[in-house]
């Protein structure tokens, strides 16, 4: 077994260094994995869904970026999965064809997230876009309290 010692690499990131000076690079592990949920309820049009658009993609691609998976879903009155969590997924162009219609089913949304992040290992996280109230505050809150018991943590940003 040849021996290795931990190393910046020329590029600044670690490398495993051999005797010989050969180096191999350091996989960086995903982090966890990130659900955008973003609101396109009616309330939502105008400039909150633009708003809403590009805090999503920024959010998105520095949150790749830092190694954890993200992927998307939008709700009105119904909650529909767009992009399960991937790594380097560029979200721009389906963030981009959302549009303001319907009622806030955020309930739906946030157990659509928990289906889709239940089975992952690592951190776990929803982040969730919107303006508004929800169309069932009582199942919101369950559906809320069932992602906590779950270890997932909810972020939410309002527009």
């Amino acid at each position: 077994m040849t021996k290795k010692i931990l190393a910046f690499g020329k590029d600044g990131q670690l490398v495993l260094r051999s005797a010989n000076g050969s180096t191999q690079p350091i996989p960086k592990p995903l982090g966890g994995s990130a659900l955008l949920l973003i609101d396109c309820s009616s309330s939502m049009s105008g400039s909150k869904i633009t708003q809403a658009k590009e805090g999503a993609v920024s959010f998105a691609e520095e949150t790749a970026a830092k190694g954890y998976a993200v992927g998307l879903v939008s709700f009105a009155s119904d909650a529909i999965l767009i992009s399960e969590p991937v790594a380097n997924i560029g979200l721009a162009a389906a963030v981009e064809a959302l549009q303001a219609d319907g009622s806030t089913n955020m309930a739906d949304a946030i157990n659509l997230a928990i289906d889709t992040l239940g089975g992952r290992t690592g951190l776990r996280a929803i982040v969730l876009v919107t303006d508004g109230e929800p169309n069932n505050r009582e199942a919101t809150i369950d559906a809320a309290t069932r992602a906590k018991k779950l270890g997932i943590d909810i972020i939410t940003i309002g527009v």
